[in-house]
């Protein structure tokens, strides 16, 4: 949990430095054609690791707001996580296998991935 605690400080502390205009212009070094857009797939893709456990956040609870859409699954993150603590359960989706561990690795992994594309596209602004 504090791993997760401290990779969504270092996306924030990377976005308070974007500029207002930038946040949703279009630019082809993001990952989604915008920062907004690219904060959009870091949340859907933490609520779609989630799914692959059966676990997933329902999408009528996800806000459209992208600061605020990475809350809620960032919440959700939190409070489930632990209740996998000890649980072995492994479930294959798509010929892919999936556990806790798995999906705390890809939610970190993939958060600080965009968090530095991101600070990347800032720095060259």
């Amino acid at each position: 949990l504090e791993l997760l605690i401290k990779s969504r400080q270092a996306l924030m502390q990377v976005i308070q430095k974007v500029p207002k205009d930038a946040v949703d212009r279009q630019d082809e070094r993001a990952a989604r054609g915008s920062i907004t857009g690219t904060l959009l797939h870091i949340a859907n893709a933490e609520a779609w690791y989630f799914d692959r456990l059966g676990l997933a956040l329902p999408r009528e609870q996800l806000p459209a707001d992208a600061l605020e859409r990475l809350e809620a699954v960032r919440t959700h993150t939190l409070s489930t996580l632990p209740k996998l603590a000890g649980d072995a359960r492994i479930t294959e989706r798509q010929g892919e296998q999936w556990s806790g561990r798995k999906v705390l690795r890809r939610t970190l992994w993939h958060e600080g991935d965009h968090t530095n594309q991101i600070a990347e596209i800032i720095r060259r602004d």
